[in-house]
């Protein structure tokens, strides 16, 4: 929470500007062109000092497709991450995420990339939280790049009695509701000028000071279509 008590959420699509030590492990399932993928992602987000913090991602993907059925390991990634602006109302970090081809062909990019990008968190007073990321990403054996940005509205309130809050983990019994709007943008390679965007609706549920379970459902709008739908359930273990 910050200073003002003011939950701090980690969003579905938008990396948080706050530094905290969270396990996040997702559950998904994405429909589209006729392929279903499924996926087990773990993101471990560690602050190391009050200004510097490590992200660090491995997914397991399983897709089935025309081709047939493929799975195993995708690529690994790692992004430090720095807190540039704190204060008790807003947030602003900086990070440059690295992904490595570490996974199976069948289910990976393939591919060295690299993406530096700014989060922000704002307060918008009554427990309502806008998050924000805008960055670019970059293969390193192509020409290809595009740019990413994602924000998400947020809105908690309690379902138990206030005991008091903790500045480092939430409040059993804390309610959240989301709405957040993601979309890429190609701006060289075979995507230029290709733009998709994706809305999810998600809600999270505070069990304990230490985890939180979450569901979100998301689909397309306009344009071409990047997914035909997807659903997400995660786990949130806090440190």
């Amino acid at each position: 929470m910050s200073s003002r008590g003011t939950p701090y959420i980690h969003a579905f699509s938008v990396e948080p500007a706050y530094l905290g030590r969270e396990l996040i492990v997702d559950y998904l399932t994405t429909e589209f062109d006729g392929e279903t993928e499924q996926a087990v992602e773990a993101e471990l987000e560690w602050a190391l000092t009050n200004r510097l913090g490590m992200t660090v991602a491995l997914p397991f993907r399983a897709l089935d497709g025309a081709a047939g059925r493929s799975s195993g390991l995708g690529d690994f990634g790692i992004a430090p991450r720095m807190l540039l602006i704190d204060n008790d109302r807003f947030l602003l970090s900086a990070q440059i995420e690295l992904e490595l081809p570490t996974g199976r062909e069948e289910v990976g990019a393939n591919e060295t990339a690299i993406g530096p990008s700014m989060l922000m968190w704002l307060d918008l007073g009554n427990w309502c939280t806008l998050q924000a990321q805008v960055g670019t990403e970059h293969d390193l054996n192509s020409d290809e790049a595009e740019l990413a940005y994602a924000c998400a509205l947020g809105w908690s309130f309690r379902t138990t009695q206030d005991v008091g809050h903790n500045l480092h983990h939430a409040e059993p019994g804390l309610i959240n509701l989301s709405a957040e709007l993601t979309g890429r943008t190609g701006i060289s390679g075979s995507d230029d000028g290709r733009t998709t965007t994706e809305v999810l609706l998600g809600v999270s549920y505070t069990i304990s000071n230490f985890t939180t379970v979450r569901a979100g459902y998301q689909f397309p709008v306009g344009g071409p279509e990047g997914i035909d739908h997807a659903l997400i359930i995660s786990v949130v273990l806090s440190f």
